[in-house]
């Protein structure tokens, strides 16, 4: 697999697990300010995580919650169906 550098101008796709512990914190920061997930790769094939901000954890566990429910995934469904065929509602709460 082929990595591609901490600094690198581009997405960063992998790093090594030697060059994310060097760089640990610079590596954490860029995470969580372009909210891009870094794949750490060590030396064996078994060996790969993925490191997320909290907030993209927090949102995918949100997301899964939100979909376990059957009523609950159809009525998402249905919405993001009516919202691609423009079958959008404006929507005002009453106290505005």
């Amino acid at each position: 697999m082929q990595t591609q550098a901490l600094y690198n101008e581009d997405i960063m796709k992998a790093v090594t697990y030697s060059d994310a512990k060097k760089n640990l914190k610079a590596l954490i920061h860029k995470v969580c300010m372009d909210s891009e997930p870094a794949i750490i790769v060590g030396s064996r094939t078994k060996d790969q995580a993925v490191l997320i901000s909290i907030e993209d954890f927090q949102a995918m566990e949100e997301t899964a919650y939100l979909l376990s429910a059957p009523a609950n995934r159809a009525h998402l469904e249905r919405s993001l169906k009516q919202a691609a065929e423009d079958k959008l509602v404006d929507y005002r709460p009453n106290d505005q």
